[in-house]
């Protein structure tokens, strides 16, 4: 059933909401041909016009836009919001509309695709908002899109995870049967918990926004991904954690080598601090593997007074 998601659908949906939010003639979603699955042979620095939400019948569907060229190449190319007003310029210039559509307003919101492992872009998506008022877009509507921007981002993430299968390999019940099989391998008291916690996520998202912060946790979770050995499984939680069942022989050793991933990982002059727990069955006497338990027990803080857990942080 999931499968059955049509991206096209959404980003229209969403495209609809974007020009009433704005209230804008027209939204139109721009994507990168290369951050598209469902082309074959994309080509290279090119934009696709995947939803949109028009007044005017003179929209040229699928329209493909070249990087750099007009207002939406540009901020593509450049990764940078525009807002011109009065928009002084026949509408076809624009490259989207058949004839002009007298605009005096337009507005352009580059969407952040860094998230994306397979995506090799150089440039972003675009979601793109004109109006036949003059000065039609004030700066909350601009930060309101900058908001659907990253819904957008997210959007189309989950479809790709979808469409590529990586979201059943990412579930909670996959992981669970990794870790049984892993327990039953090495046996259960060899199994140990590595939960990462982001402690200054919050203090990232609020200075660069979510969609900033959360590409940050997916870069973390691929180069994590490229340290383990393929049987050690990884998950990452809703809410950024990300947690890892290693042989307890190891942890140590690859806690340190994480954290030493993180300390060099920055961007913008920010980056992640994370916090580690670690829990396993070792010294209890217990006849069951219980996963979630030993998830749980992982937590940092107050927030389970029982559990059993203890911490590893560098100095």
């Amino acid at each position: 059933m999931l499968k059955q998601i049509r991206l096209g659908e959404d980003l229209c949906r969403m495209a609809r909401f974007g020009a009433n939010l704005a209230d804008a003639h027209s939204c139109l979603i721009f994507l990168p041909s290369e951050s598209l699955i469902d082309i074959e042979k994309p080509e290279k620095d090119t934009l696709v016009l995947v939803g949109h939400h028009s007044l005017s019948s003179e929209v040229i569907e699928n329209r493909v836009i070249q990087s750099g060229f007009g207002l939406i190449g540009w901020v593509a190319k450049n990764h940078r919001s525009i807002h011109v007003s009065p928009f002084e310029r026949d509408s076809r210039t624009l490259g989207i509309y058949k004839e002009d559509q007298d605009l005096k307003s337009f507005i352009g919101i580059p969407i952040n695709l860094s998230s994306f492992g397979s995506n090799n872009s150089q440039i972003c998506g675009v979601i793109a908002c004109d109006s036949k008022k003059a000065y039609a877009f004030s700066k909350i509507q601009g930060k309101l899109l900058e908001d659907l921007a990253a819904e957008v981002s997210n959007t189309v993430s989950l479809h790709r995870r979808i469409s590529t299968g990586e979201f059943l390999n990412s579930s909670w019940e996959t992981f669970k049967h990794r870790g049984h099989q892993l327990a039953k391998a090495l046996g259960k008291n060899a199994i140990e918990v590595l939960r990462l916690r982001p402690e200054n996520f919050y203090e990232v998202e609020e200075k660069h926004g979510i969609d900033y912060a959360s590409a940050l946790i997916d870069q973390v979770v691929r180069l994590i991904r490229q340290t383990l050995p393929p049987h050690f499984p990884l998950f990452r939680t809703p809410t950024g954690d990300i947690v890892i069942l290693l042989d307890n022989m190891m942890t140590s050793f690859f806690a340190n080598k994480i954290d030493n991933l993180c300390n060099h990982m920055a961007a913008r002059g920010e980056k992640l601090s994370f916090v580690f727990k670690r829990s396993s069955l070792a010294g209890r006497n217990s006849d069951e593997f219980d996963l979630e338990r030993l998830t749980a027990e992982a937590i940092p803080g107050d927030e389970l007074n029982k559990a059993t857990y203890y911490e590893h942080r560098r100095a």
